[in-house]
């Protein structure tokens, strides 16, 4: 994800396998945790670089394909945390906030030209994943010595995370695939722009429903409307995607959804998020391109669907 190469290589190599190019979801992230004043301008660049502009790579490398043939799906693994901003990991919110905002801005581009646009966003993760245990820490120790004042709230930050659980229950990792599964079963033209899975009491739906109700008001005002019909146009060659049936979600605004899940724990696993909907859409001849990063030795992980259901891995530069 860190090179154009890399991801033009991994889109031209789907292109010669199949036919078509079909969804690219992105997957990247790195977690940073600590002080803001603590992280060097080169540690955010690093994590802005992961979390958002590789993603716009890929972008890159897949649109000229989907545009000439408008059609296709760029599905993005987002995070309530755009939503309500957290402490103590601004590296990591400001890279999932930029990947939010190029997401977004570039859909009312790339959709009336053909190209749909979801932004799935996870809740709270704490447990059964390499996120925490991967995460990167403020370079510069000098700096954290002037924050002992607010010793007590970042002690407190798992904690009161995990007070965000009601119940007790077990959170299934399942349930951020077959949110993916299922709105990439959707038909044509009826994906939401933003889709939510969430068993905590985080609850980015509310501001998710503001900002579209603001953001339809102020589009129709400039005259932009047909830019709120995301991937709706006319196109040739039109491939609906379909994937086993799951669970459908609540009714509520047009571009926005939130998966029918109980209110558990859960955890998101890049690998059980990968093999999960491989095999929902494993039949449905769907050519995947997974853009993922883990640390500094990630890949572009290209996943072309069909029967062989084969995975290529590009080390990237």
């Amino acid at each position: 994800m860190h090179s154009q190469e890399s991801c033009n290589a991994a889109v031209a190599q789907v292109l010669t396998d199949f036919p078509s190019l079909d969804v690219v979801i992105h997957n990247a992230a790195h977690l940073f945790i600590g002080m803001a004043e603590g992280f060097t301008a080169e540690q955010l660049a690093d994590s802005i670089n992961t979390n958002a502009v590789g993603a716009h790579r890929l972008n890159r490398a897949a649109l000229p394909h989907m545009r000439k043939h408008g059609s296709g799906v760029l599905l993005y693994v987002g995070s309530g945390i755009t939503r309500i901003v957290s402490p103590f990991m601004m590296p990591y919110v400001a890279g999932k906030y930029a990947m939010d905002a190029f997401a977004e801005a570039t859909a009312y581009e790339v959709g009336p030209l053909g190209t749909e646009t979801v932004i799935v966003m996870p809740g709270v993760f704490m447990d059964g994943t390499s996120h925490f245990a991967t995460a990167v820490f403020p370079a510069d120790k000098a700096a954290l010595g002037g924050y002992d004042k607010l010793r007590a709230e970042y002690d407190r930050y798992e904690p009161g995370l995990r007070n965000l659980f009601r119940g007790g229950c077990d959170a299934p990792v399942q349930g951020v695939a077959d949110e993916i599964a299922r709105v990439l079963a959707l038909p044509r033209g009826r994906k939401p722009m933003r889709t939510t899975v969430d068993y905590s009491d985080y609850g980015a739906e509310p501001v998710n429903s503001v900002a579209q109700a603001q953001t339809e008001r102020v589009f129709r005002i400039m005259g932009f409307d047909r830019l709120l019909e995301l991937g709706k146009c006319e196109a040739s060659g039109d491939r609906s995607v379909h994937a086993a049936p799951v669970t459908e979600a609540r009714p509520g605004f047009p571009l926005s959804s939130r998966a029918d899940y109980p209110r558990h724990d859960w955890q998101f696993s890049s690998d059980h998020h990968r093999n999960a909907v491989d095999g929902a859409a494993a039949e449905d001849g769907i050519n995947i391109l997974y853009g993922s990063q883990t640390g500094k030795d990630g890949f572009l992980g290209q996943r072309p669907r069909g029967p062989a259901g084969r995975r290529l891995q590009l080390p990237s530069a």
